[in-house]
């Protein structure tokens, strides 16, 4: 995911191309379902990732407790709850 978001960031931060000038390089977030849940929650313990959503992941609740990070919980449509 990192050699991901690097070549993003570098085509980004290209003077011409189709992602020039687009993404902010200090709010990356990463979202994945199922297994691409689990590489989200692997790119959230990479320090350059600000936000993570894992929908429907394999991985457990409990792995992402012991990462140290916030657990919320909730439906399509709404806010969730811790």
């Amino acid at each position: 995911m990192r050699f991901v978001i690097s070549r993003i960031l570098a085509a980004a931060s290209a003077g011409t191309g189709p992602l020039a000038g687009l993404v902010d390089p200090t709010r990356i977030a990463v979202t994945g379902q199922s297994d691409g849940g689990d590489t989200a929650l692997a790119a959230a313990l990479d320090p350059g990732t600000l936000a993570t959503a894992v929908v429907a992941s394999a991985a457990s609740i409990g792995a992402l407790a012991l990462a140290g990070l916030t657990v919320r919980f909730g439906s399509p449509g709404t806010a969730g709850a811790s």
